[in-house]
């Protein structure tokens, strides 16, 4: 009872305190917006990059090429995860944009992913 009451009061708390739940609400879109940055220059990355991708150490080209594209995909998958985990936080119209252009994003990537094994697969495959 005595935990029952202190979220209670907590909640009674945030009532009489309502600016600070429009600062919160601020501040979680200020980490949308962070975010959007981040995953335009992700994107940007990918594009510029996808021909001739970053050599990773001790991969061949081609699953170099797919570890690159999963790296990029990860970076941008694991803020999403969380945001999604938090209720409410994509429901608005900047939050439906944002999960949208980040859908569009991980699908640029598997495709790319899938056509590089293809083309391995076709030349290493009789």
């Amino acid at each position: 009872a005595e935990g029952a009451f202190d979220l209670l009061e907590i909640f009674q708390n945030i009532q009489q305190h309502r600016p600070s739940i429009h600062r919160i609400e601020d501040r979680y879109a200020d980490i949308l917006h962070q975010y959007t940055r981040e995953l335009q220059i992700l994107e940007n990355l990918f594009r510029s990059s996808k021909n001739n991708p970053t050599a990773i150490t001790g991969y061949k080209k081609t699953a170099g090429s797919i570890a690159w594209s999963l790296n990029l995909y990860l970076k941008a998958k694991q803020p999403i995860l969380r945001f999604v985990a938090r209720d409410g936080f994509l429901s608005s119209e900047f939050g439906s944009e944002v999960k949208r252009r980040y859908l569009i994003f991980a699908r640029s990537i598997d495709a790319y992913k899938d056509q590089i094994f293809d083309d391995w697969k076709s030349r290493v495959v009789p």
